[in-house]
């Protein structure tokens, strides 16, 4: 077996390189940028996933393809246009192609693989269902290929649900939001994430399924935000009237972002700009979903890491990295 990760410079990524390193399985690591990538002992390879000859003379070299590429809406779908194209006409052994629970949309209850996509969806949930059509276009077609969606992915190296968490609660800015923060909270542990594609490579599931990887037993967003604040030291972790929540939401969070934006668009430093509360947060603080991940338990023999676990490996990142 010799995998090819393409996108391994993300944070997914770079979970899956190490895993399949400490498994002792060749792999190489396909990055736009190889200077991104500076892990010691990692093969990798220059790749742009918006070539299609780019990726097809990445994939020649290779038995098994883990697509995790992020981006724009138009990056992603080329990425996965070019991927299941090449890998069908290498014959390669397996593609996993990384989607996400964002597909799902604004949908509610116990959600399974086999809910309605599209319900409510924004930018990125919709990219990822075009993603999956492409997809299981391929499979019918004869390529196997295993699709995984990861809920949020947080622990060590996740700036979105554990470097802005931490920064927000530290700052006092998020905290017990009261009936906005009474949603689930459905988080996955990168290593879990890596750990379900070491199994989907290794065991013989079915081309064209999909899994959803996600903690079994979700606590609400408002008993995150606690647990994480008090393992960071961000106490008291306070209850924030509503007023406060909806400033954020309304008069704070688009300046932000926008100063985000075009501050990446002009390769100047962000770091100084604090981060926005965005709407899309907030709606997913209140948003009373839990994502049934007992499809990949049986076939993948997926464990999750413990809460408790997760949060304090998670909080020692955040205060050793001087977050």
């Amino acid at each position: 077996m010799r995998v090819l990760v393409l996108g391994a410079s993300g944070l997914v990524g770079r979970a899956t390189i190490r895993h399949l390193q400490q498994s002792g399985i060749d792999c190489v690591a396909g990055v736009r940028r190889p200077a991104r990538l500076a892990a010691a002992g990692v093969q990798s390879r220059q790749v742009e996933a918006t070539d299609p000859r780019s990726v097809a003379e990445a994939i020649s070299e290779v038995t098994h393809v883990v697509n995790c590429v992020m981006g724009r809406p138009e990056t992603m779908v080329a990425a996965t246009r070019n991927v299941c194209q090449a890998a069908l006409q290498a014959r390669t052994a397996l593609v996993v192609h990384f989607s996400s629970c964002a597909v799902y949309g604004t949908a509610t209850g116990l959600i399974d693989e086999n809910a309605p996509l599209g319900n409510g969806v924004d930018w990125y949930g919709t990219a990822k269902i075009e993603c999956e059509t492409i997809v299981q276009g391929f499979a019918g077609n004869g390529l196997t290929v295993v699709t995984v969606r990861p809920s949020c992915v947080y622990g060590p190296g996740s700036e979105l649900w554990t470097g802005r968490i931490g920064r927000l609660l530290a700052a006092h800015r998020i905290g017990d939001l009261g009936v906005a923060g009474d949603g689930r909270c459905n988080l996955i542990y990168v290593d879990d994430v890596a750990a379900a594609v070491m199994s989907a490579l290794r065991r013989p599931v079915a081309s064209g399924a999909v899994f959803n990887l996600s903690n079994p037993d979700p606590p609400t967003w408002n008993e995150y935000f606690v647990r994480y604040g008090r393992m960071i030291g961000a106490t008291p972790v306070r209850r924030l009237p509503s007023w406060q929540i909806r400033f954020e939401q309304r008069l704070i969070a688009v300046p932000l972002k926008l100063a985000q934006l075009a501050g990446g668009s002009l390769h100047l430093p962000t770091h100084w700009i604090p981060d926005p509360i965005t709407p899309s947060l907030l709606r997913s603080c209140a948003l009373d979903v839990t994502y049934d991940a007992s499809k990949a338990a049986t076939a993948l023999g997926c464990v999750p890491t413990s809460l408790e676990r997760g949060i304090e490996l998670s909080a020692a990142w955040f205060v050793d990295s001087g977050h």
